[in-house]
């Protein structure tokens, strides 16, 4: 590039806000001989990728190389792809460091949005909770940090899965009706971040997901789950030295079982360097009957705890057994939503 042969090329790798802007200013008054043209380049770049980068290598990173002057933009890139090995999108603006600075300093709308989410569904969970069964039943406040805190965690980790497949299927079934509506670019603003935020959503409630797994295996025990096994209090039926495990407990444990692997699942699919070497039908399917199988899953593994409890959740919900002080059970209430969400997809 013949405009660029005298000029000399200025690398800015900070992340600070505005650090970009106060280096044109004072590169405007050196008044340099010869044009010293800055770039914004390498600055979202993480440690793997530093220690990754190798020309030869078939793996290239990606990086974003941005400035106001095409020559200047232009060296940089090539610099980047064939001495560090890179792959490189490259942003010829005048507003691109800014915006490429802002990037580097937010969580990003969609983790912002998807934290507010299960935050709200984890406090109403838990509240809910702590009146049914601490104030409404009297039972110890003691145990409200661990047993109690295990049954809100699952109730919003359920809703927080099921409103991850609710964007989606709205969308198709508003297309299935009226075919030209919402087409790419002209969706609703809050529907577009909720779209673009079901991946983030999915991923924090598969954390408090596995946050009711491992509690629940810190208080697996006949004392904490005694509905789970035959017999009474003090009488187990037993195999050996093994209590046997009852109709529903036993339907508890493999239905939590295979929601659980499945979520896992799609919760690796959303990793970019495992969706990303993903064709289009593995995508489809992972995130189509795969999730819609892990929600099925986990709502059934909640009804049959409930059903575990007693002759049957509507059986008991119809006699009134299932309420106190007005307030439905958990395992009445957690399967609203998800129900909800399987009757849409029904009618989708």
């Amino acid at each position: 590039n013949r405009e660029t042969e005298t000029e000399t090329v200025m690398v800015d790798v900070s992340n600070e806000i505005g650090a970009h802007a106060r280096l044109k200013d004072a590169l405007a008054r050196l008044r340099l001989p010869s044009p010293l043209r800055p770039v914004k380049a390498f600055c979202d770049l993480g440690a793997v990728d530093l220690l990754s980068m190798d020309p030869l290598s078939k793996r290239r990173s990606p990086t974003v190389v941005a400035g106001g002057h095409a020559g200047a933009v232009s060296v940089c890139t090539r610099y980047a792809e064939e001495v560090l090995g890179l792959s490189v999108k490259a942003a010829v603006s005048a507003d691109a460091p800014a915006h490429l600075e802002q990037m580097q300093q937010t969580l990003g709308s969609e983790w912002i949005f998807s934290l507010w989410v299960n935050g709200v569904l984890n406090v109403l969970a838990f509240l809910y909770v702590a009146l049914r069964y601490n104030y409404c039943k009297g039972r110890p406040w003691d145990q409200l940090p661990l047993k109690y805190l295990n049954m809100s965690v699952c109730f919003a980790a359920l809703w927080g899965l099921a409103l991850t497949l609710v964007p989606g299927t709205f969308v198709r079934l508003v297309r299935s009706v009226r075919p030209r509506s919402w087409r790419p670019g002209d969706t609703p603003t809050c529907l577009d971040l909720l779209l673009r935020s079901r991946k983030h959503v999915g991923l924090v409630a598969f954390v408090c997901l596995g946050v009711h797994v491992v509690l629940s295996l810190i208080l697996l025990s006949l004392q904490q789950f005694d509905s789970f096994f035959v017999g009474e209090k003090g009488v187990w039926a037993t195999e050996g030295s093994m209590p046997v495990v009852s109709l529903y407990g036993g339907l508890t444990l493999l239905t939590g079982t295979i929601g659980f692997v499945l979520y896992s699942v799609a919760a690796a699919a959303s990793l970019p360097s495992v969706g990303g070497a993903m064709n289009r039908k593995q995508w489809a399917f992972v995130f189509g009957p795969l999730s819609w199988g892990a929600l099925i899953a986990a709502n059934a593994h909640v009804l049959f705890y409930g059903a575990a409890h007693g002759p049957g959740v509507l059986k008991s919900l119809a006699s009134g057994k299932q309420t106190t002080c007005g307030v439905p059970s958990v395992y009445i209430a957690a399967p609203l939503l998800p129900s909800l969400v399987l009757l849409l997809k029904g009618l989708q």
